[in-house]
């Protein structure tokens, strides 16, 4: 439970859960990338790739929670045997958990809050930097999710059935509680913003640069 939700889904449901929507997301963005074309050179393909590296923490944080379940569930414990050697592969992309930390959540931050650069960071590690390592990195989190949706398909789908008119009710009321503001509104908020940084400028004598 958190922040007073009340969960209908066992502990192994809400991984799988996660484990699948990851996945999903993972293919979706290197299908994308594949489809339109785009190098890695390309600035689009450095910042969708930052969203992939976060993903890809994430879907090694939900093996962590399937390796602490396992310790008595024999079938768990078979069926991490069974992704085992995919695991030990991802972990030797060593620095995919750095460069999320330093460069992508916590620009030039280490866990104290002090500054170090993210290019000090990546001297002694290893992520994956070309188009075709990020294939074979996602390609192996995508046969992770085929075997355990192999393993528990049907604990998987009554997870799924749980939690399905929940998403959608959610996501409903969320479009209810948030009115889109026209494009009127939002630049005359600009408009109004700009003019009073722009007096605040004045007030102290200061000057506003282009950057």
């Amino acid at each position: 439970m958190s922040d007073g939700y009340n969960s209908k889904l066992t502990q192994l449901q809400e991984c799988l859960i996660n484990i699948d929507m990851l996945a999903r997301n993972i293919l979706d963005v290197i299908a994308e990338l594949n489809k339109q074309k785009i190098l890695p050179t390309n600035v689009i393909f450095k910042i969708v790739n930052r969203y992939n590296f976060i993903q890809f923490c994430s879907f090694l944080d939900e093996l962590n929670h399937l390796g602490k379940l396992a310790k008595n569930d024999q079938y768990l414990k078979d069926t991490l045997y069974i992704i085992a050697p995919i695991h030990r592969t991802l972990k030797k992309w060593n620095g995919i958990r750095d460069i999320r930390n330093k460069m992508y959540a916590h620009l030039n931050r280490d866990n104290s809050g002090n500054f170090y650069p993210w290019w000090i960071t990546m001297k002694d590690i290893r992520i994956p930097k070309t188009f075709h390592e990020n294939i074979i990195v996602a390609s192996l989190f995508l046969m992770i999710q085929k075997v355990l949706l192999s393993r528990y398909y049907d604990l998987f789908n009554e997870g799924h059935l749980k939690i399905k008119d929940e998403y959608a009710d959610s996501l409903n009321q969320i479009n209810i509680n948030n009115k889109n503001m026209t494009i009127s509104e939002l630049e005359s908020l600009k408009v109004s913003l700009i003019e009073e940084v722009e007096k605040r400028m004045n007030e102290l004598g200061a000057e506003l640069y282009e950057v």
